[in-house]
């Protein structure tokens, strides 16, 4: 009988410690959650963000209290660091922002199971570094004597945002913000500016620019002139010449770059008639134009220019010579030609 109780004893602890040793197995398997990590890796890296793509295998989505990426500059983070929050889908991606440029980070993937965080292996990656702008100088357009249209843009902030754009010149070469320069905005993409108050018949050279905190960059430099500001020209024969009148005028082809305010012709009997002499007054601006003639003498020999006066002073045309008719002896009424 007493070894009857004594093998039930034996039984009896042998079982116990059998339960004991199957909960342990079956806590560690809750713990573990035979959660795996793989397929890591860091899809792209900016200035301030990392894009990271990963997959779960063997995820217990109902004893998982937390999912997530934890991250810092040295190795081996842990929740109690940077941290962002992942959902519990089998492949994901997830970006990591507010970071620092020119900057080392090292993450792990996490879980935490029962209490217990669970890692993926270390992993890390740089952030770019912040640059100027990327910026280009564009098309120069409608130059005249004192003022020109050059284009710019900018295409990349380079992680730092643009505080200032335009375009800079000079006449030497290499131009900076120091010098002549307009300011365009804070903002990417094109622009135009008007670059104002230039000397006439002068080189300059131009480049865009633009401004971040890290500095200021330059686009390609490029030349141009600026017009003469001589306006080119002629004078037209003179026709319907009678006894007293006649017609003449002009073409203006080019202002020379800068506005024609006052044109006409203007003639005398000595020859070079200039704007001092008798004169009309035909408008102002381009193109062609007729003058007439009124107040000649008969049978007298004129010369007649076209003029065209701008801010500069007045230019002529070719000269021209005409004369009037001869009034018949005892004749009134003046014929009609």
């Amino acid at each position: 009988m007493k070894k009857k109780a004594v093998l039930f004893a034996v039984i009896m602890i042998f079982s116990g410690f059998f339960l004991l040793f199957c909960e342990k197995e079956e806590v560690h398997e809750m713990e573990t959650n035979k959660l795996k990590f793989s397929e890591i890796q860091v899809d792209s890296v900016s200035y301030r963000e990392a894009n990271v793509s990963y997959k779960l295998e063997n995820l217990d989505k109902n004893n998982v209290e937390s999912l997530g990426i934890c991250y810092n500059t040295s190795n081996e983070p842990t929740k109690e660091d940077n941290t962002v929050t992942l959902t519990t889908d089998t492949l994901g991606t997830k970006t990591i922002d507010s970071l620092s440029p020119d900057t080392e980070y090292y993450f792990r993937l996490y879980a935490e199971i029962s209490g217990t965080p669970v890692y993926s292996a270390d992993k890390n990656f740089s952030t770019n570094p912040l640059g100027t702008p990327a910026v280009s100088t564009g098309e120069i357009t409608d130059a005249t004597a004192t003022s020109a249209v050059c284009e710019g843009n900018v295409t990349d902030k380079n992680g730092s945002d643009v505080i200032a754009k335009g375009i800079c010149w000079n006449k030497s070469g290499s131009p900076k913000t120091s010098d002549n320069k307009t300011d365009e905005g804070e903002s990417l993409g094109e622009f135009s500016s008007n670059l104002e108050n230039l000397d006439i018949n002068t080189i300059y050279y131009v480049r865009g620019y633009a401004t971040n905190e890290i500095g200021t960059a330059y686009g390609q430099e490029l030349s141009f002139s600026t017009e003469d500001g001589i306006p080119e020209l002629t004078t037209s024969e003179a026709t319907d010449i009678v006894y007293t009148d006649a017609t003449a005028g002009g073409n203006i082809t080019d202002n020379g770059g800068l506005s024609v305010t006052a044109r006409g012709v203007c003639w005398n009997t000595t020859g070079s008639p200039t704007t001092g002499d008798n004169i009309t007054e035909d408008g102002s601006g381009t193109g062609s134009f007729t003058s007439a003639m009124e107040g000649l003498s008969p049978n007298t020999t004129y010369y007649v220019r076209a003029y065209a006066t701008n801010a500069l002073g007045t230019y002529y045309g070719t000269e021209k010579t005409f004369t009037t008719l001869t009034r018949p002896p005892g004749q009134g009424a003046l014929p009609v030609n």
